[in-house]
C-alpha cells in the first residue's frame, strides 16, 4: 500500500513537472513514445526487478510516464523515463495478479513536443511447476504427475490441489507430443495414470492456465 501511494504521489509530480514543461512551449505532433514491457509475468519469488524499456523521442533529453493500472484494483505501480531507455519495474508476490495496462501519463521530447503512448498490457500470474515419475512393468505404463505452484504466504512452491492438466506422450524420434490423457490432481497435487503400451515413448505432465496460474510442463521421462 505505501509502494501505491509512493507511486501515486510519483505521478502527479511527474505529471506536473510535465505540464510546466509543456506550457512553456506550444505542443504539437512530434511523434511517439514506446514502451516495451513483458506481456506475460510470472510471480516465483518473494522479488524481481524487471526492465522496461522505452523508445523514442522521449529517450533523448525528453521524459514520459506510464502507470500500471489493476482494472479493479487501480494504480499498481509507475514507469518514469527522464531522457533515458531503461526503468526498473519492482515486482513483489503480494502485488495483484491479473491483466494490468501501462497507461499513457504523458510524454513529451526535448523541445517540449508532446508525444503520443501507446498502453501495452502485463498479465501477472503465479508459476506454475510440474514433475513427472514413470515406471513399467512388463507393457503396463505407470506415470505419475505433481502439480505446484508459488505461494506467496510461504515464499516457495506448494503443491497445487485439483489442478487440471494432461499426460503428453511422444514417439521416439519424432519431435511431436500428443494427449494422452486429462487429468485432474488430487488434494495432494498428484495425479497417476496406468495403461497398457508395450513400446518405448517419452512422456510428460502439462498443465493449464487459469486466471491466476500459468501453464507448464515437466521435464521428459522415457519408459
Amino acid at each position: 500500500m505505501l509502494r501505491r501511494i509512493i507511486g501515486a504521489a510519483l505521478a502527479t509530480a511527474c505529471a506536473a513537472g510535465l505540464t510546466v514543461a509543456s506550457s512553456s512551449t506550444p505542443a504539437s505532433a512530434a511523434g511517439s513514445c514506446t514502451l516495451t514491457a513483458p506481456s506475460r509475468v510470472s510471480i516465483w519469488k518473494p522479488y524481481q526487478a524487471i526492465t522496461l524499456k522505452a523508445s523514442g523521442a522521449c529517450t533523448t533529453g525528453g521524459s514520459a510516464a506510464w502507470e500500471l493500472v489493476h482494472p479493479t484494483y487501480g494504480l499498481e505501480n509507475i514507469a518514469y523515463f527522464d531522457g533515458t531507455s531503461t526503468d526498473t519495474w519492482d515486482l513483489y508476490d503480494w502485488d495483484d495478479i491479473g491483466k494490468q495496462t501501462w497507461r499513457p501519463a504523458g510524454a513529451y521530447d526535448s523541445a517540449y513536443n508532446s508525444l503520443t503512448q501507446n498502453s501495452p498490457v502485463s498479465d501477472i500470474r503465479y508459476y506454475g511447476a510440474a514433475w513427472i515419475s514413470t515406471s513399467r512393468s512388463s507393457s503396463v505404463v505407470t506415470l505419475n504427475g505433481t502439480s505446484l505452484v508459488y505461494s506467496p504466504d510461504t515464499g516457495g512452491f506448494v503443491r497445487r490441489p485439483y489442478a487440471v492438466g494432461v499426460f503428453q506422450y511422444r514417439e521416439i524420434g519424432s519431435t511431436v507430443w500428443r494427449n494422452l490423457k486429462q487429468v485432474t490432481t488430487n488434494s495432494n497435487g498428484v495425479v497417476t495414470l496406468r495403461y497398457t503400451y508395450a513400446p518405448t515413448r517419452d512422456y510428460r505432465f502439462a498443465t493449464y492456465s487459469t486466471s491466476t496460474v500459468w501453464d507448464v510442463g515437466s521435464a521428459t521421462s522415457r519408459r
